[in-house]
């Protein structure tokens, strides 16, 4: 427990010496301070077990405490026992304006679901010691957490964080708050002004960072990451969301580097190493990236689907259709509706010569929704190798009335007509797909290469260019 709590190095021996007691199943003496001590750190860390046994003991050495019999009525707080807590604060001889006594009353009230009561309760401690308001503050957002109220949570948060500026938590919490209230834009703006005070906030910088990410602002994200480690290099999250950012932009080189310092700071997470495989397998290199996807995999005892579609592509590129399509299949089995786990294995199956499957698989994703164009593109491609040009057509046409604006389907047509001899379509096509891409032709060509000597299409690449 010791590594888990703020404890200076005196509360860590005298915590030592509790065990031992334990231990030795002996009886210590301690004074009553030592033993406030001790209880609230096993309560504050959950440890009940303990926090019963040096209960007990307080009550043996000072019995006329009343300090220990609130602390009772706390522990049967948190093990459930609230009518025998209510009793204990019913009954003692407690001054009603005792803020800690009014605290676990509220929290007790919090726990029966009556929020109303405890947030009274709460604004009582409030009017009566200023010591215990950032407690209060907090317990009262809370409340209003649990009733869906963001808006008025985040505003108690706000009250609190006034009051102690460099309480992490309470940063962590606004931000929750924030972007349950789906409000980015304000999150923003309220980080940068607390920053312009609190300059050396390390997770204020880290929500500040997130919520450009949100926004795709990853630029800016990076920033805010680069001055939280700059104020904290081991901030292994502030790496691992720098890593995403620098990802989402394409400098795959440096978030690979982010990632690898991510786990020099942590114990490795198998979803950190299938991270760097998809960098790996965005630059093209499929035999690290699927080396990183297998040590994602090793790690995870119950292992993403992510990380079987992960290896089923670097596969397929590594022309081991009949590998990956094992793979891709264990992805299905864990996630049926996943379109793009529907095209893998349409691609896989096409690779392996399986064309009906292949076709099916295709129908498969589009029917579960996937609308990238590409889908179409293959889908078309598939039912022409089988003859069933029409068919083809006539799916490529769909897709163009499911995603009017892509012009890669428009160069396809384009390809498909000359192809098959219909150069005055495949020309309204391809400048059909000019005006909307001018650099996409290359797709047309590589699909049919003779057009790179048709003067028509030539002529048009170059009108489209000078415009």
């Amino acid at each position: 427990m010791d590594e888990d709590l703020n404890l200076s190095e005196d509360e860590k021996k005298l915590l030592d010496r509790f065990d031992q007691m334990i231990q030795s199943d002996g009886v210590y003496f301690f004074d009553s301070e030592e033993l406030e001590i001790i209880i609230d750190c096993y309560l504050d860390n959950n440890e009940l077990e303990k926090a019963a046994t040096a209960i007990r003991l307080a009550f043996a050495q000072y019995p006329n405490d009343s300090y220990f019999l609130l602390k009772k009525a706390q522990y049967y707080m948190q093990t459930g026992q609230l009518d025998k807590a209510i009793q204990i604060l019913d009954e003692g001889s407690f001054d009603p304006d005792d803020p800690e006594m009014l605290i676990i009353r509220a929290q007790i009230f919090s726990l029966k679901d009556q929020s109303d009561i405890a947030i009274q309760l709460l604004k009582r401690v409030i009017s009566i010691d200023d010591d215990f308001k950032e407690e209060a503050y907090i317990l009262i957002a809370s409340e209003y957490e649990s009733m869906n109220d963001f808006k008025q949570s985040l505003d108690w948060l706000k009250l609190a964080l006034e009051i102690n500026p460099e309480n992490e938590l309470t940063i962590t919490s606004i931000s929750s708050s924030y972007e349950l209230l789906d409000r980015p834009k304000e999150a923003i703006q309220f980080f940068k002004d607390f920053l312009k005070n609190h300059p050396f906030s390390t997770f204020a910088w880290f929500s500040l960072g997130s919520f450009y990410s949100l926004l795709s602002e990853f630029e800016q994200a990076i920033d805010a990451y680069d001055y939280v480690l700059a104020i904290d290099e081991k901030f292994s999250s502030a790496c691992f969301n720098k890593a995403n950012a620098l990802a989402n932009i394409g400098r795959y080189d440096e978030a690979i580097e982010s990632y690898q310092e991510t786990l020099s700071l942590e114990d490795p997470e198998s979803t950190t190493y299938y991270y760097i495989g998809e960098c790996y397998e965005k630059k093209r290199d499929f035999s690290t990236a699927l080396s990183y996807y297998k040590q994602a995999l090793e790690i995870e005892k119950d292992p993403d689907h992510e990380i079987h579609c992960g290896i089923a592509v670097c596969l397929l590129e590594l022309n081991r259709p009949e590998l990956a399509f094992q793979f891709i299949n264990k992805a299905l089995e864990k996630s049926p509706e996943n379109t793009d786990y529907w095209f893998v294995k349409a691609d896989i199956q096409k690779r392996m010569g399986n064309l009906d499957e292949a076709v099916i698989c295709y129908q498969k994703s589009i029917d579960l929704g996937r609308d990238d164009w590409d889908v179409w593109l293959d889908y078309s491609d598939t039912l022409m190798e089988q003859q069933n040009i029409e068919q083809g057509f006539a799916i490529l046409a769909q897709g163009i009335k499911r995603l009017p604006d892509a012009a890669a389907i428009r160069f396809r047509i384009a390809a498909c007509f000359a192809k098959y001899g219909k150069l005055k379509d495949a020309e309204s096509f391809f400048a059909m797909a000019l005006k909307m891409d001018k650099e996409g032709y290359q797709d047309a060509f590589d699909y049919y290469p003779a057009m790179k000597d048709m003067p028509t299409f030539i002529n048009l690449v170059m009108e489209a260019e000078q415009d």
